[in-house]
């Protein structure tokens, strides 16, 4: 089974990532999914989706995650 990462927030960033559409539909596949909120703390904190993992993209600009 494949496994998706997906980054939410990256507009911040100026980057593109998955549409509400696309991560409706993988979560109702039963997709294995990790969520990776880049917003803010303080926005994560107002609104986050379940199980999310937040990440504030000013941590991580520039370096490259781990698989």
């Amino acid at each position: 089974m494949q496994r998706f990462i997906l980054l939410l927030g990256l507009a911040a960033a100026g980057l593109h990532g998955a549409t509400p559409e696309q991560l409706d539909s993988l979560l109702k596949s039963g997709a294995k999914v990790t969520v990776v909120d880049l917003r803010g703390t303080d926005d994560y904190q107002r609104s986050h989706i379940p199980g999310a993992i937040n990440l504030p993209h000013q941590l991580v600009a520039g370096r490259r995650l781990p698989p």
